[in-house]
């Protein structure tokens, strides 16, 4: 039988050992130490287009009145309030008559007889073809012309009328390739004039102006992006040439920018959203954004295994910065290193003056 002096010796021994546990020094697991701060990193090379997301500035030209040269009873009318009007379309139907929209360089104030040239007739062989017709640029009105107006006359039906002119009355000028409506002036069942109005359409676009054009753009040409239609911009993110103006002209979304058939001249311009992107991307490299030291503007200095190398900025996403050598056909380290403090500019001594 175990006495009890025996049962108390273990019971202190067994106290003692835990007592002295506590008051020994805790270590402290691997998995909680912290780890080393990473201090080189690999360059990734990637092709760049410095898109920016941008607010367009719309401006215009005085509205259009669209007057009809034909005479007689108004038996179908496609004009409505907000809605285009595209050239080669036809607009209306007089006496069973139908009108077409067609954008020339010049209205045909006259009818076009056969063996009929001039300017009028170019302008007008242009924007067939433009549409797609197998046409020259250029030459006399003949059959093959004629023939053209007349299946766009027919619309959807299927046997197009004969015709031996262009009937100047059944044309209907409008001053761009696609028009808005702002508002109807003719009624169907109304009797039309000679140059009566059908309806008052958004003026010709004078003018395409990026607003707040960014400040830290990397250099190169640019493309301004509408509605899935690109053109070239200037260094200022105007639209200049006329065929820009009238390739986003034709765009729902700028059509739409003027729409309100009470809206008044003077105040502010209609905008539009934008894509404005490099016309060729470029080359660069993606380096962790604290890689980047002795930023100046958008210039600055990376670490490579051969020291300090002058960078410029051309962007930037998630915690990456986008750089190019400063200097032009200056080859791009593997990996770069984290600047520490004393690390050597790359700027020389004028430069940081």
């Amino acid at each position: 039988m175990v006495s009890v002096s025996a049962v108390a010796a273990v019971v202190l021994i067994t106290g003692g050992a835990v007592a002295g546990q506590r008051l020994l020094p805790v270590s402290e697991p691997a998995v909680l130490s912290p780890a080393s701060a990473r201090t080189e990193f690999d360059v990734e090379p990637i092709t760049h287009d410095d898109a920016r997301t941008v607010q367009v500035g719309i401006t215009r030209g005085e509205d259009h009145s669209l007057s009809a040269k034909i005479e007689g009873r108004l038996t179908r009318s496609a004009c409505a309030a907000g809605e285009p009007i595209v050239s080669g379309g036809v607009v209306a139907q007089v006496d069973d008559k139908s009108v077409l929209a067609l954008h020339t360089t010049l209205p045909l104030w006259e009818p076009l007889e056969m063996g009929a040239t001039g300017e009028e007739v170019n302008g007008l062989r242009q924007e067939l073809a433009r549409m797609g017709a197998d046409l020259l640029p250029e030459g006399p009105v003949n059959q093959a012309v004629v023939s053209v107006v007349a299946s766009l006359l027919a619309g959807e039906d299927a046997t197009p009328e004969r015709l031996t002119e262009i009937p100047s009355d059944r044309i209907l000028w409008i001053p761009e390739r696609s028009v808005t409506v702002l508002k109807c002036s003719a009624r169907v069942g109304q009797t039309l004039s000679a140059n009566d109005p059908l309806g008052v359409v958004s003026g010709t676009l004078q003018s395409v102006q990026v607003r707040a054009l960014p400040t830290d753009l990397a250099p190169g040409a640019r493309q301004l992006s509408i509605g899935g239609v690109s053109v070239e911009v200037d260094e200022a993110g105007s639209v200049t040439s006329a065929e820009g103006l009238a390739a986003l002209a034709a765009t729902p979304e700028v059509a739409a920018s003027r729409s309100d058939p009470d809206a008044k001249g003077g105040g502010e311009a209609p905008t539009v959203t934008g894509r404005l992107a490099l016309s060729e991307n470029v080359e660069a490299w993606a380096v962790p954004a604290g890689a980047v030291f002795e930023v100046r503007d958008t210039a600055g200095c990376v670490l490579g295994p051969d020291g300090a190398l002058p960078v410029q900025i051309v962007g930037s996403r998630l915690g990456k910065t986008f750089v190019v050598p400063a200097e032009a056909g200056a080859s791009f380290p593997g990996s770069v290193r984290t600047p520490e403090a004393g690390t050597a500019s790359c700027w020389d001594d004028e430069a940081a003056e």
